[in-house]
């Protein structure tokens, strides 16, 4: 049996293994640990509109954005007349000098770039307190590697196995479970042979086909 990952470099990493019969409809698979680099795109500046007395950002629909070191964003002036300013509002809102767009009204963009990891709370000057929003910027984006498990199993009739597929840090080894982010449910899973292999595209859990022999298992993701 051949098994393959694909990553978002779009190369196809060999996971080999083997089939074999024993009763029924038996199949034997070897997975193992797939480590290896992944390129990283350049991000597009995120966007957060301003209007109806709100910040919202393009991606979680709310006022938080989250985004990684060395990524931008932008606000862009929908109506209202509205400020991005940076600095937290508790008790009286006053600017820390991070960044402040000033007060503008109508068609107008203001960019921002994170350089520095940490949460950046901010708010409008015009409303203060009652208009606020915040910013999350992590760590840069790998060097990642994408594991997956388990490495040794088997798979029979009427039972199922769940494959799980993890972020970790590329370290040159494995690194420790605590460091690792699930990405189970974020991989597309496919099987080569629906008759061999039957897979969920989304949860990743296995159950056996009605025959038995080579087949190819598939997980791929954008970049990590």
């Amino acid at each position: 049996m051949r098994l393959r990952s694909l990553l978002s470099d779009g190369v196809l990493y060999p996971l080999r293994g083997c089939a074999m019969e024993s009763g029924p409809v038996v199949i034997l698979l070897l997975l193992l640990f797939l480590l290896a680099a992944v390129a990283q795109s350049s991000a597009q500046a995120r966007v957060v509109s301003i209007s109806n007395f709100a910040f919202t950002d393009s991606v979680s629909n709310t006022s938080t954005t989250v985004i990684r070191k060395s990524e931008t964003v932008q606000w862009t002036w929908v109506s209202g007349s509205h400020s991005t300013t940076s600095s937290t509002c508790s008790g009286a809102c006053t600017a820390n000098g991070v960044w402040d767009s000033g007060i503008h009204s109508g068609v107008f963009n203001f960019s921002y770039t994170f350089n520095q990891v940490g949460s950046f709370p901010y708010y409008c000057r015009q409303h203060g307190a009652s208009m606020t929003g915040v910013v999350i910027v992590r760590p840069p984006a790998g060097p990642f590697a994408l594991q997956v498990t388990p490495s040794n199993f088997s798979l029979v009739p009427t039972k199922t196995l769940q494959f799980t597929a993890s972020r970790v840090f590329l370290r040159g080894a494995a690194s420790p479970p605590a460091m690792a982010e699930n990405l189970t449910n974020q991989v597309q899973w496919s099987s080569s042979d629906t008759n061999i292999a039957i897979i969920n595209p989304s949860t990743g859990v296995v159950t056996a086909g009605s025959t038995q022999g080579p087949v190819t298992i598939t997980a791929s993701r954008g970049p990590l």
